[in-house]
């Protein structure tokens, strides 16, 4: 079951409470922080939605929410809205005056209140697009969901193996079509990179600033969600053949990921 990290920070035991107005329990078997997504197992089987491809949203088009805002009382709530936007960027005020930044986020209008993260955003056919994470706080009809590929690809490889981390990159970007905009990079397409840790794996790779990510392997990289989605093909210890654009030239280098927890990238 898909959740929010924000929903189960700091437990490994959640209740649930299911369709058919029984409780269960379940155990957090997954849990990243930077994609606000966690993955809950239940201690008794349980019927699944099907899943669409988030890409395939059109602006006005309809879609339900379904959660639990506000208290209990309220369990079970179906609100309707449509596609206000796609693909936005959010810049996150953390604890500690740290920022970070949610990416490639569906905005829509149907009501969601504190107790709605992690609920399914559905569309017209009945099939899951997207995680709901958070709303403005201070506007109304304002709701954001994380598109449901990037919950896809982790939970493959999850169910393989419960103990997977995708690689750490050490790096934090943003899709080249909002530097570009922003008069930033020459590129259009691919993610530009913002920032690299220090020691990172980045680092060490020799990748620079300014640098512009178009492939990782066979995958091509369009935005931060093609490459969300493609790093979760590799596990740590892979070999990733990553193609770039360096001051308005392709290059291309090999990088071996390391064994370590979660992703920034």
């Amino acid at each position: 079951m898909l959740t929010n990290h924000h929903v189960i920070e700091d437990t490994t035991k959640v209740v649930l409470y299911y369709a058919d107005m029984t409780n269960g329990s379940g155990s957090v078997v997954w849990s990243d922080a930077g994609l606000d997504l966690a993955i809950v197992k239940s201690n008794k089987n349980m019927p699944y939605l099907d899943t669409a491809d988030s890409t395939t949203l059109k602006v006005g088009e309809d879609v339900i929410a379904i959660g639990t805002p506000l208290t209990l009382q309220f369990k079970h709530t179906v609100t309707k809205g449509i596609v206000s936007a796609l693909n936005r960027t959010l810049e996150i005020s953390n604890l500690g005056g740290t920022t970070s930044y949610m990416q490639n986020l569906i905005q829509h209008d149907a009501s969601i209140n504190p107790g709605n993260s992690g609920g399914p955003l559905i569309n017209s056919e009945g099939k899951v697009v997207g995680i709901n994470t958070l709303k403005a706080s201070d506007a109304e009809g304002i709701a954001f969901a994380i598109p449901i590929e990037i919950a896809n690809a982790v939970t493959g490889k999850v169910v393989q193996n419960v103990n997977y981390r995708a690689p750490k990159l050490g790096m934090f970007g943003l899709d080249a079509s909002i530097t570009y905009q922003n008069a930033i990079s020459k590129e259009q397409s691919g993610v530009y990179i913002v920032d690299i840790t220090k020691d990172s794996l980045f680092s060490e790779s020799g990748f620079k600033k300014g640098d512009v990510i178009i492939q990782i392997g066979r995958h091509q990289i369009f935005d931060m969600l093609d490459m969300r989605k493609a790093l979760f093909s590799y596990s740590p210890g892979d070999t990733m053949a990553i193609t770039f654009i360096r001051d308005g030239k392709e290059c291309y280098t090999e990088v071996s990921c390391p064994e370590i927890s979660s992703i920034e990238a």
